[in-house]
């Protein structure tokens, strides 16, 4: 009797032990694929990338430009119904940055060059070698999906606390939807049709100027 629980038992815990390696192995290679997938477009120098941040009482919609070290942010931000646009424009040297309030026209003409939108795998910091790689491939929940006509895989962690999940397009890796809590991002890609023309800077004479210190 012994010997059959000890068997039954064992039986169990191989059966486990499988699903486990199973689980770990898909996920690996989907993210080592997706990585892969994902270093074309994170080594582009001209893209356009659309973010709409959703929450339960504001939107922000951030339009990025960037073409050869030059980069272009346009931001419109709605909070009860009341509308900020933001257009930060960088040289490499210095931010200007002009501010289309409901009551106000305002430039800003010496903020530190800090713009930084970068294009990234969601798995990176999480897999800098093959250890880590495992360990994060067996912590996570990844299906696939079909979100706006396109394959995608929804990762998430396999332990869900919080709402915390990721859509993340199979053939590209970049990441099309992110939802925290009550909130959403949704993320739109452009590449290579970038003009210079974007990054011309508004009439500075209809704004006025205010030095941050």
């Amino acid at each position: 009797m012994k010997k059959k629980l000890l068997k039954t038992i064992l039986i169990i815990l191989l059966t486990i032990l499988l699903l486990v390696v199973i689980h770990t192995t898909r996920n690996f290679i989907i993210i080592t694929n997706l990585q892969n997938n994902i270093k074309q477009y994170s080594s582009s120098t001209n893209y356009h990338l659309k973010t709409t941040n959703a929450g339960t009482s504001n939107t922000m919609i951030a339009d990025y430009y960037t073409k050869d070290g030059k980069q272009v942010v346009f931001q419109e931000r709605k909070v009860n119904n009341n509308i900020t646009k933001i257009s930060m424009y960088n040289n490499g040297e210095k931010i200007v940055s002009y501010y289309d309030t409901p009551t106000d026209k305002i430039v800003k003409t010496n903020i530190p060059s800090a713009i930084s939108v970068n294009i990234t795998s969601y798995f990176e910091g999480f897999t800098d070698n093959t250890i880590s790689k495992i360990w994060t491939s067996m912590l996570l929940k990844i299906k696939k999906v079909e979100y706006n006509s396109k394959t995608c895989y929804i990762v998430s962690p396999l332990f869900d606390t919080v709402t915390n999940i990721e859509y993340i397009e199979k053939d590209t890796g970049l990441c099309v939807k992110s939802i925290m809590f009550d909130e959403s991002v949704e993320k739109e890609y452009e590449f290579n049709n970038v003009t210079d023309e974007i990054f011309i800077e508004p009439d500075i004479s209809q704004y006025r100027i205010e030095e941050d210190t």
